[in-house]
C-alpha cells in the first residue's frame, strides 16, 4: 500500500467561512491550548517524562468534561476528536524529544563529573543543565495576548533572576502564532462529496451543516479528487461495501500580513481555506 498527500484551497461564501474560523478560533484552538496546559500541569508529567510516554485515554479524560465547558461546548464531534489526536501527537513528540535530551544530559553529567566539581561544571557549561531541558509544549496565542502581558510585565518589573529575564526576552522575540491549529478529520465518512451546478467539485464536512466547499487545484490533484467523488458514487449502489481510505486536514489561510498589535486576530476570517489531504492506495 502506497501513500500519497495532495493539496487544493476551498472557496465558499463568507458566512460559510465564518462559521469555521469561528469554531477554529474561538473553540478549537482554546480547547487545544487548555489541553496542553493540564498536561503541563499534570502531578504525573514527571513519570511521563521518564517513561516516554502519556498513558491512553489521559487527553480524552481531560477533554471529556471540558465538552461542557461554555467556552468549549458546540463544536462538531470530529473537532473533539482531532483536538484529542493533535495534544497526542504534540505530547508524543516532545516526550520522546525529552527523554532523548534526559538520557545526553545525563551521560554528559556522568563524564563531565568526573573531571570537574559541580561549581566548575556549572561555568563550564556557562549555564546549569536544569536551563537545557526543554519546556513543556504550549498552546498558540491567536490574539497576541500573552505577548502584550509579557511585555507590560518586563517594562514594569525587575526579573527575580536572569532566567526570569531571559523567559520574559524569549517570549517577546517569538512571533505569535496567526492561525488556529488545523481539524484533521480521520474518515472519508466525515465527507460528502458532490458537483455544483457549474460541475465544479465540491465537498462538505460532517458537523458543519449544509456548508459547502468548493475544490481549486491543478489539473493532477483535480483526478484524484475526482476519484473520490466517483468512489462515493459507486458506493452508494455497492450497498456500503467499498472503502477507501484517506485522511484530511483543514489548515485556514491568509493573504497579507498583519501587523502585531495592530488588530485581533480572532477578528478577521481566513481569505480560504487549504487542504492537505493522505490517501492510500
Amino acid at each position: 500500500m502506497s501513500n500519497i498527500t495532495i493539496q487544493c484551497r476551498l472557496i465558499a461564501p463568507e458566512a460559510t467561512r465564518r462559521q469555521l474560523w469561528h469554531m477554529m478560533v474561538e473553540k478549537n484552538t482554546p480547547l487545544i491550548n487548555e489541553l496542553l496546559r493540564q498536561l503541563a500541569e499534570h502531578p504525573d508529567l514527571e513519570t511521563w517524562k521518564r517513561r516516554g510516554n502519556i498513558p491512553p485515554g489521559t487527553v480524552k479524560n481531560l477533554c471529556l468534561p471540558l465538552r461542557t465547558d461554555r467556552q468549549f461546548i458546540g463544536q462538531p464531534g470530529r473537532f473533539y476528536s482531532s483536538a484529542i489526536s493533535l495534544v497526542e501527537y504534540i505530547y508524543k513528540s516532545w516526550l520522546k524529544l525529552q527523554q532523548r535530551w534526559e538520557f545526553q544530559l545525563q551521560g554528559q553529567e556522568r563524564w563531565l563529573s568526573m573531571l570537574k566539581s559541580d561549581e566548575e561544571l556549572v561555568l563550564y557549561c556557562d549555564r546549569s543543565l536544569e536551563e537545557i531541558k526543554l519546556k513543556a509544549p504550549q498552546g498558540r496565542d491567536l490574539t497576541g495576548q500573552t505577548w502584550l502581558n509579557t511585555l507590560l510585565t518586563a517594562t514594569t518589573q525587575v526579573p527575580q533572576d536572569e532566567a526570569q529575564a531571559k523567559s520574559w526576552q524569549d517570549k517577546l522575540l517569538t512571533e505569535p502564532k496567526s492561525v488556529p491549529y488545523p481539524i484533521a478529520y480521520e474518515s472519508n465518512e466525515d465527507l460528502t462529496w458532490s458537483k455544483n451546478e457549474k460541475d465544479r467539485l465540491c465537498v462538505k464536512f460532517n458537523g458543519l451543516g449544509k456548508h459547502i466547499f468548493q475544490i481549486y487545484c491543478d489539473k493532477r490533484q483535480l483526478t484524484v479528487f475526482q476519484r473520490f467523488y466517483e468512489d462515493q458514487e459507486i458506493k452508494k449502489t455497492s450497498k456500503g461495501n467499498l472503502q477507501v481510505p484517506y485522511s484530511l486536514c483543514v489548515l485556514p489561510e491568509y493573504f497579507g500580513k498583519r501587523e502585531r498589535g495592530k488588530e485581533n486576530l480572532g477578528m478577521s476570517i481566513a481569505s480560504s481555506f487549504t487542504v492537505r489531504l493522505k490517501h492510500c492506495f
